[in-house]
């Protein structure tokens, strides 16, 4: 068995198959929904230095979308304001369940981010505070 790169396989010289570490597509009730894309529309609304579009385990459908967003200094992003671009520019299925807002995310030694400590943080945050992260009216 080959280890390719981003596969997170580890051991020498047997490999064991841990976990996918690249970031692909989030699937949402049968369609494939690609993060770059929605976080390309993000990054065009103002007052946004960064963000990252994560898929969490949903009830109903394999995954639900979560935008996480980090406001540029001093700036205040209304969700609504922030969905009304996002639903100019994107088909409904592609539309966030949740925002996000974070300081910052969390990043390995050399700058990266940790995409699995990004959603357990996203979904603590979603837990406890559903009524300021949803993007539902």
């Amino acid at each position: 068995m080959a280890a390719h790169r981003g596969s997170g396989a580890s051991g020498f010289p047997r490999l064991f198959a841990c976990d996918r570490t690249h970031e692909g597509n989030d699937h949402r009730g049968g369609e494939n929904i690609s993060p770059r894309e929605i976080e390309a529309v993000i990054s065009k609304y103002p007052g946004i230095r960064e963000n990252k579009v994560i898929g969490l385990p949903a009830e109903v459908l394999q995954e639900m979308i979560v935008a996480c967003i980090i406001p540029e200094e001093g700036m205040t992003i209304s969700t609504t304001g922030l969905m009304s671009h996002l639903e100019n520019h994107l088909a409904y299925y592609k539309l966030p369940a949740h925002i996000v807002r974070m300081e910052s995310f969390p990043v390995n030694a050399s700058g990266k981010v940790m995409l699995g400590e990004l959603k357990r943080q996203a979904a603590e945050i979603i837990r406890t505070n559903p009524e300021i992260t949803s993007t539902k009216k």
